[in-house]
């Protein structure tokens, strides 16, 4: 897993530690200082966001046409 250097990161990071088990993630990878980009290990891809208020929400990316 990434390390995070800002707080919105660290605060995804822990997040993820607690919805996904280890073997669960392909990669994560920074898009902000808020957000990641993280794709599953069946090909799935999502963004995790930190808000504003400390909110951590996930939401899928549509695959390209």
């Amino acid at each position: 897993m990434m390390q995070g250097d800002t707080p919105e990161l660290r605060r995804i990071i822990r997040w993820l530690e607690r919805q996904f088990e280890p073997d669960q993630l392909e990669s994560v990878e920074r898009v902000t200082k808020n957000a990641v980009r993280i794709t599953d290990r069946w090909g799935d891809t999502a963004l995790v966001i930190c808000r504003q208020d400390g909110d951590v929400e996930m939401m899928p990316v549509p695959e390209a046409c």
